[in-house]
C-alpha cells in the first residue's frame, strides 16, 4: 500500500510538471479523460444495476454514460472538443456562482461572528471577474485551466508520496 502510493504519487506528479509546462494540450485532453470517465462509469453502473437487482435510474444512465463513452472513443475529436467547449463555459459558470456565493458568506459572518468576511468578499468578486472574463476570453480559461489541472496533479502527487510515506512509517511501528 505504501510503496504503491509512493510510485502513484511520483507518476502523478510529474504528470503534473509536464501538464504545467503544456497547459493547452492538457486542456484539450480534458475531454479525452471524461469520454474515458463515462465509458468506465457506464460499465461500471450496469453491472452494479444487475449485480443489486436495480434496475431504474442508475441503469438508464448506465447505458446513456456507456454510448457516450463509446460515440466518444469511436468519433472522438466532434465529442471530445465539445466536451472541452462545454468544459470551458461550465469552469466560467462556476466561478461566477463560487464568487456570489462568497459575497453572501462575508454578510453572513458578519452576522454570525460580528466580523465581516473581507476576505471572502475580496475572492468573491475576483471570482465573478474570472468567470466573467472567460465567457469573453476562453482561450485565456483555457490557459487557465489547464494550469489548474496540472496544479491539482502536481498537488494529489505530493500528497500520495506523504500518505505512502506515513503508511510505510506507521507499518514499521
Amino acid at each position: 500500500m505504501g510503496i504503491a502510493s509512493i510510485i502513484l504519487g511520483i507518476l502523478i506528479a510529474v504528470a503534473g510538471f509536464l501538464c504545467l509546462f503544456t497547459p493547452i494540450l492538457t486542456f484539450f485532453s480534458i475531454g479525452y479523460f471524461i469520454i474515458i470517465l463515462f465509458f468506465i462509469y457506464g460499465i461500471w453502473a450496469i453491472i452494479n444495476s444487475i449485480v443489486t437487482k436495480r434496475y431504474g435510474i442508475s441503469l438508464v444512465f448506465g447505458i446513456l454514460s456507456l454510448i457516450v463513452g463509446i460515440v466518444g472513443l469511436v468519433y472522438p475529436a466532434d465529442l471530445t472538443l465539445s466536451t472541452d467547449v462545454f468544459i470551458l463555459f461550465l469552469a466560467g459558470g462556476w466561478f461566477i456562482a463560487q464568487g456570489i456565493f462568497s459575497i453572501i458568506m462575508a454578510f453572513q459572518q458578519k452576522k454570525l461572528i460580528g466580523s465581516f468576511g473581507w476576505f471572502g468578499l475580496i475572492m468573491g468578486i475576483l471570482s465573478i471577474f474570472v468567470g466573467g472574463y472567460s465567457f469573453f476570453q476562453p482561450v485565456a480559461m483555457i490557459l487557465t485551466l489547464g494550469i489548474l489541472v496540472s496544479i491539482y496533479f502536481i498537488e494529489t502527487g505530493f500528497s500520495l508520496v506523504s500518505l505512502g510515506t506515513m503508511y510505510n512509517s506507521l507499518k514499521k511501528k
